[in-house]
């Protein structure tokens, strides 16, 4: 019998639960195509848990990292998104170009026209 792989998606998205987040759409769209190789996820988003910060495996206190890393430990596949808001990455964009625009056919979401085709994107 062969043994079912595991996969641990984190999200960092600057949204608790239960609000939408474009990192946990992200991630639940890697566990998706995961799981059509027979791959068991599991999404969690950071932000709702107390991290602590530190270098230590346990900060001790409310640090909730210690049952977070065992899953880590314990996956087959570990997806870490450090995936920035829509609104963010537009602003880095500008910050970069003060003429860009957001794309009008992604719902003013992206300024990168490397996730569109429509050549009305203007980037550095």
């Amino acid at each position: 019998m062969t043994k079912t792989l595991t996969a641990l998606a984190i999200t960092c998205s600057l949204k608790p639960s239960p609000a939408e987040s474009s990192s946990d759409l992200l991630g639940s769209q890697i566990l998706d195509a995961l799981a059509e190789h027979d791959v068991a996820g599991t999404l969690v988003r950071a932000v709702d848990h107390v991290i602590s910060p530190g270098v230590e495996a346990d900060m001790g206190g409310d640090d909730e990292w210690p049952t977070l890393r065992q899953r880590v430990l314990a996956a087959d596949i570990l997806d870490q998104l450090f995936a920035e808001g829509a609104q963010l990455g537009a602003v880095r964009a500008r910050e970069r170009n003060p003429r860009a625009l957001p794309c009008q056919r992604l719902g003013n979401r992206r300024a990168n026209a490397a996730a569109c085709a429509c050549h009305q994107c203007i980037h550095a």
